[in-house]
């Protein structure tokens, strides 16, 4: 996996609180050394107003070394809402009770995404995910020798025998084992 997406909804926000930029700021400036992730650079926070009236609000980002953090406040419908993602574990809990304390919130829902979930993040694993990928494409004669020969020693184009797949996995295998859907060639 490559790391969780918290996406919090936050309701019945004190308005004061989705009005005010230093707080907005303050928060994503001191959130990441909270929840123990990263800060490469500043929050960027800017008033935002756009063409329905009372969507005005405050809106920020901060960028973490593990992915990013951001805020978009609605004063005018006492909602905010975060999304914290990031490439590394951290204690959603935590994250979701800091937010809630900071900006007075009466009620929220969260949900956390599992993103990435067939991401490679060892050595050993893209290794191994690569490798499955050669099986597999050379199998289907999809790898080519510079002699223009497939890999099934056939000619060009032409399909490998059942027997040469042999060791492969199969498609579902490949799949929950963080490999991907294979190439179909389109027909001559």
């Amino acid at each position: 996996m490559f790391g969780p997406h918290l996406a919090l909804d936050c309701y019945h926000c004190d308005r004061a609180t989705l009005e005010d930029l230093s707080l907005v700021y303050e928060t994503l400036d001191e959130c990441p050394d909270h929840i123990g992730m990263t800060k490469i650079m500043p929050p960027y926070v800017f008033r935002y107003s756009g063409k329905v009236p009372e969507d005005w609000g405050v809106s920020g980002v901060v960028l973490i070394a593990e992915s990013h953090i951001s805020v978009h406040t609605f004063p005018d419908k006492a909602f905010m809402s975060v999304d914290i993602f990031s490439c590394k574990c951290f204690d959603v809990e935590r994250a979701i009770r800091y937010m809630v304390e900071r900006f007075q919130v009466g009620r929220y829902e969260h949900q956390v995404l599992d993103r990435g979930r067939h991401f490679p993040k060892d050595e050993e694993t893209v290794t191994t995910v690569i490798g499955r990928q050669r099986l597999i494409s050379g199998a289907r004669g999809l790898v080519r020798h510079p002699t223009g020969e497939s890999e099934n020693g056939g000619p060009p184009g032409s399909r490998p025998v059942v027997a040469t797949l042999a060791g492969a996995a199969s498609g579902a295998e490949r799949l929950a084992n963080g490999g991907s859907a294979p190439h179909r060639p389109e027909p001559d």
